[in-house]
């Protein structure tokens, strides 16, 4: 009975291959019977013989060592092609460009300065970035550089020079710049709206996680290319001059005030002066206000038989007299006005001595 039970188990599980499970050190347990045999050839007798497990393992121990020593070999020689693709060579500053997709609008000059002293002292730690376009080079990073040895009188600069088509070398330009350079809010603006129009990313979360920012902050700044064009436009020519967050009292003041625009403008503007941006949003109210109260009428006339003789325009600390008479003797006038004036200096005098006592 038991010869014939095992014979239909056998039967049932002919072409079952059962995988032992691993053991903690992570090596395979079987035998014989739960393992394929594995045969190699015997050079010595010229035949072939089932391995045991221990040899089986090593084989596959001797066969790892073989491609990890491949790998290695593989590793060593794509260096040395990278270290070729990439090598370091001088170029005359006279044939460098810059890059028309440089996210910066606006270079400090002290910041060059700056910079020109450390590569004097220390010399170029870093080589520019650049790609042939004709017969000329376009920077793709290392604006800055280019600029500082300029200012020290460099002929030539140490760079890279690399094979890119236009779309790559924007690409490049953006997140080597965004690593290496605090850009503005509007200059990020610029960026975003960018790399969304031109397709490199498809809406702005994906923007946000192309360039390790989060996805309010770029709204944010987007929302700065919506200001009016007058503001747009000082905004190119300084795009340091606010923040997002200013760009939001901006637009709530351009829809609280939506005809004092020109107002708003000038607010804007003031900003470039020195005026803080926490103190614009003060600034234009008081501005609209003063337009639009109502002013006391602060010119008088004298007339004499119903006839204009004079008229008076008075201002804070002023008083401004204007003849109407046409060929009225001024000196005359002045003459009788400045002695009518001692007298009040009389009376002025004697109030303040008798409110200093």
């Amino acid at each position: 009975m038991a010869s014939k039970l095992q014979q239909r188990l056998a039967e049932k599980t002919t072409g079952i291959q059962r995988k032992a499970p691993p053991n903690e050190a992570g090596e395979v347990i079987g035998t014989a019977s739960t393992m394929p045999p594995t045969v190699e050839t015997d050079h010595v007798l010229g035949t072939r013989r089932s391995m045991s497990m221990p040899g089986q393992l090593g084989a596959f121990r001797l066969e790892a060592q073989k491609y990890e020593t491949i790998i290695a070999d593989l590793q060593v020689k794509l260096a040395a092609v990278n270290q070729g693709s990439y090598s370091v060579t001088r170029i005359s500053l006279t044939l460098i460009d810059d890059s028309p997709y440089q996210p910066r609008l606006e270079i400090d000059p002290e910041e060059i300065d700056e910079l020109a002293k450390t590569m004097a002292a220390a010399h170029q730690a870093d080589p520019v970035k650049v790609r042939r376009v004709g017969d000329r080079f376009e920077l793709i990073s290392g604006h800055r550089r280019v600029r500082a040895a300029r200012t020290l009188g460099w002929e030539e600069i140490d760079a890279i020079v690399e094979v890119r088509n236009d779309m790559e070398a924007e690409v490049e330009a953006m997140l080597l710049v965004v690593g290496n350079v605090h850009l503005s809010a509007y200059e990020l603006a610029k960026m975003y709206d960018r790399a969304i129009s031109k397709g490199i990313v498809p809406n702005q979360t994906a923007c946000a996680a192309f360039f390790a920012t989060k996805q309010p902050v770029v709204s944010a700044c987007l929302g700065m290319l919506s200001l009016p064009q007058e503001i747009i436009s000082i905004l190119d020519a300084k795009p340091r001059l606010m923040g997002y967050e200013c760009a939001k009292v901006v637009k709530a003041l351009i829809k609280d005030h939506p005809a004092h625009l020109d107002t708003i403008i000038r607010g804007v503007s003031r900003l470039g002066e020195g005026m803080q941006q926490s103190a614009l949003k003060g600034w234009v109210r008081q501005a609209i206000r003063q337009t639009t109260e109502p002013k006391e009428d602060d010119r008088r006339t004298i007339t004499s038989n119903g006839r204009p003789v004079f008229t008076t325009k008075r201002d804070p600390r002023s008083v401004t007299v204007s003849c109407k008479i046409p060929g009225m003797d001024i000196e005359v006038f002045e003459e009788r006005l400045r002695l009518w004036l001692h007298e009040q200096a009389k009376t002025v005098s004697e109030l303040i001595g008798g409110a200093a006592t």
